[in-house]
Order: C-alpha cells, then sequence, then structure tokens
C-alpha cells in the first residue's frame, strides 16, 4: 500500500459541526506528495493545490499547480485544468486563489525570470487566468524583454503588446516612477539609489512584475 501520495480533505462548516464537503483529492505521485500548498476561493467551490517538488511525469520536479471544482451534482471535486507546471523553480510553494475562483498566483523562488545568470534563483509570482474548464493560461505573455538587468542607469522595456502602464517600486511597495506605455520604451534610472527595485508591467492581458537591481 501507498502512503505517500498526500491526500487534501475539505471541510463545511453547518453552524455546529465540521463534515467533510465532496471526495476525498488524492496525489498521482507516489514519491511527491500533493498537500504542500492549497488555497480556496471565497465560496468554497474552486481549490488549488501546489507541489513544488512535483512533475507532470512525476519523475521530475518541474513544481505543478492542481485547480479543482466542487461539482453539486456528484458531491465530488473534479480537476478542471490540465496540471500546470513551471520550470524546476519551486513552481507551487506559495499560491493563492482569487475571491472568484477564476484567477491565482503561485510562486517560484529559483525561477530566474529569463533574465540570465545574473538574476539565477531571484525568484518570481506567476498570475494565471481559468479562461474555461479546460484551459489555464499565463495572464500576460512572456514576449516582454528586460534588459540589461543589472543596470547602471538605462533600462529597456520591449513587449509585442503595448504597455498600458509601467510601475517601478522600491521593495516598501512605494511607487518611485510611473510611466504611460508603448510596446517600447527606455527608462532612465541612473538618478536611483543603488539597490533592488520592483517593475511592474501591466498591458491588457494582465500584469508581470520583474525584479531590476540597480548598480
Amino acid at each position: 500500500m501507498n502512503n505517500s501520495k498526500g491526500t487534501v480533505y475539505v471541510y463545511k462548516y453547518d453552524g455546529s459541526s465540521w463534515n467533510q464537503l465532496g471526495s476525498d483529492i488524492t496525489g498521482s505521485a507516489s514519491s511527491s506528495p500533493i498537500m504542500k500548498t492549497v488555497s480556496i476561493n471565497s465560496d468554497g467551490s474552486v481549490i488549488a493545490i501546489g507541489n513544488p517538488d512535483e512533475g507532470v511525469n512525476y519523475d521530475t520536479s518541474e513544481g505543478l499547480v492542481k485547480i479543482y471544482n466542487f461539482n453539486t451534482s456528484s458531491s465530488a471535486w473534479e480537476q478542471v485544468a490540465e496540471d500546470i507546471a513551471g520550470e524546476d523553480d519551486g513552481f507551487g510553494t506559495a499560491i493563492s486563489l482569487s475571491d472568484d475562483g477564476t484567477k491565482f498566483i503561485a510562486g517560484a523562488p529559483y525561477n530566474d525570470a529569463g533574465n540570465g545568470s545574473n538574476t539565477y534563483n531571484c525568484g518570481a509570482a506567476k498570475v494565471y487566468n481559468l479562461t474555461t474548464t479546460t484551459n489555464v493560461k499565463p495572464l500576460i505573455s512572456n514576449d516582454i524583454s528586460v534588459y540589461p538587468n543589472p543596470t547602471r542607469g538605462m533600462l529597456n522595456i520591449r513587449s509585442t503588446e503595448k504597455i498600458q502602464k509601467l510601475i517601478i517600486s522600491d521593495l516598501t511597495g512605494k511607487a518611485i516612477m510611473e510611466k504611460d506605455g508603448l510596446n517600447s520604451m527606455t527608462i532612465d534610472m541612473s538618478n536611483l539609489s543603488n539597490g533592488i527595485y520592483i517593475l511592474t508591467i501591466k498591458t491588457s492581458t494582465g500584469i508581470t512584475n520583474r525584479k531590476i537591481l540597480k548598480k
């Protein structure tokens, strides 16, 4: 008997006691329990489960997120989209669903954000939109280039989509600079103190964040 797959149990409070809601949600990988991180939406109908140590073939460790919807007819939890895989970057270490259960954000602490060896393992937060019951896609495309990073002053941003807004914030969340966008722009950060900043890029399809090192 295999006891290492991991199981998630959901309970509902009826006013006097807790009762299990729906079926058990049991993992598929014998050596990688699924219940590392869990998030549920506001009405308790959608669950996101993350496992940074699991892969789509169960012998790799890209990191996975699985989405389940509660079927009131069968009183069972049913997976409503394909597994969402990371890039061997700890994807699913942290996860949070939106209140309506149509979006989620997952942490990938070992992601290099596509910025090269100078930012290896800088980490990333990836935002996804549940568009149908069979498809989950990123809210933002990967066709955004930010370089050089680290930068000594001038920072180039190139996007296949029009950038609606660009914000540079410090690590406390305070906005240092805001610009309405074009597809391409160059930002002068030479007057900013050396350190780490967060670049937020908003397009019509979503928002992405990049960590920027100013030297």
